[in-house]
């Protein structure tokens, strides 16, 4: 009888110690899945500043994480030769950026045929802009000057860019640059990355 007890004891430990690791694996797997799925790793994503950039966005060769990524935001994105799309949730000091506070988006245009500022939830939904502009694009910004532009993210109206948020919540900015390969080339520098607008906190409500 004893030797049956330490037998199924030997057993039950086994089939315990498996059960235990195989929910290890389980959550780990998991977990590393949904941090590839929301931030990428090097191989997927490229950095310039605050900005990120997921390398093989809208294309054909795109690998699972980049497809669930914006699968999961809802959206479909261009191949690289028509669009690139750059994705900021933290502002230029590190910090992560919320809709109750102010920021200065500045810098010389990106070399682009056309491109645009939206803001958005940590979901990838449209924040509301009351009545404010939802975006600001190469087409609505007014210049400053020697070509800069600036423009300035909050809830309450501002002269000149505002783009306007609402909300006191976690966001992220995204600009999308349309046709980058074909105006760095009539420039002479298709080698060449896009230049892109710095983000700097100007205050909170």
């Amino acid at each position: 009888m004893r030797a049956g007890r330490r037998l199924v004891a030997r057993i039950l430990g086994r089939v315990l110690g498996l059960a235990g690791y195989a929910a290890v694996a389980l959550v780990f797997g998991f977990v590393s899945a949904w941090y590839m799925v929301g931030s990428g790793s090097r191989l997927t994503v490229e950095s310039d500043g605050p900005w990120h950039r997921w390398i093989l966005a809208g294309s054909a060769d795109a690998d699972p994480y980049t497809r669930a990524h914006f699968d999961r935001a809802g959206w479909l994105p261009l191949d690289a030769n028509a669009a690139i799309y750059y994705t900021a949730t933290r502002d230029g000091g590190g910090e992560p950026m919320y809709s109750d506070c102010e920021y200065t988006v500045s810098g010389p245009a990106p070399v682009a045929r056309r491109w645009t500022v939206v803001a958005y939830d940590m979901n990838g939904q449209l924040l509301d802009p009351g009545a404010g502009l939802a975006a600001i694009s190469s087409d609505t910004a007014v210049p400053g000057p020697g070509g800069s532009v600036s423009i300035h993210v909050a809830q309450m109206p501002s002269s000149g860019n505002w783009l306007s948020v609402s909300g006191a919540t976690r966001m992220q900015l995204v600009m999308t640059l349309f046709g980058v390969r074909q105006a760095l080339a009539v420039k002479g520098g298709s080698g060449q990355a896009p230049h892109l607008f710095s983000i700097q906190k100007t205050g909170c409500r």
